[in-house]
């Protein structure tokens, strides 16, 4: 499957879920990385999963809610400061951090697209 193909079948797939299945969707994703967030945690006593917890829940229980922006806001206010920057952490467990913990920040972001 060449990259083409596979965006237009992703586009097609996630084109037909309904809000509630693509925050799922995106719960999943945020779910799989977050032990690489943990790991670089632990082993740079740097961040906070918690916040990251709270996060991936907070998206879990707004599926087919009508959400506050300033609710939303609150918790990507506390999400930016624990996001590693490659520059100050340049290993893999970094980068790999950043994923994750931009993956949990997008996703807070796109609810009130969708909701």
């Amino acid at each position: 499957m060449t990259r083409s193909e596979f965006k237009n079948l992703f586009a097609a797939k996630t084109d037909r879920l309904n809000s509630d299945k693509l925050i799922e969707f995106g719960l999943t994703i945020c779910e799989r990385l977050l032990p690489d967030y943990i790991v670089f945690s632990e082993s740079q006593n740097w961040g906070n999963i918690n916040i990251l917890k709270e996060c991936i829940e907070f998206a879990r229980l707004s599926k087919g809610k009508i959400l506050s922006h300033s609710g939303i806001k609150s918790y990507l206010d506390k999400l930016d400061p624990i996001i590693p920057d490659t520059e100050d952490f340049g290993d893999f467990d970094g980068s790999y951090a950043l994923n994750a913990s931009a993956a949990v920040y997008e996703l807070m972001m796109y609810i009130p697209l969708i909701c």
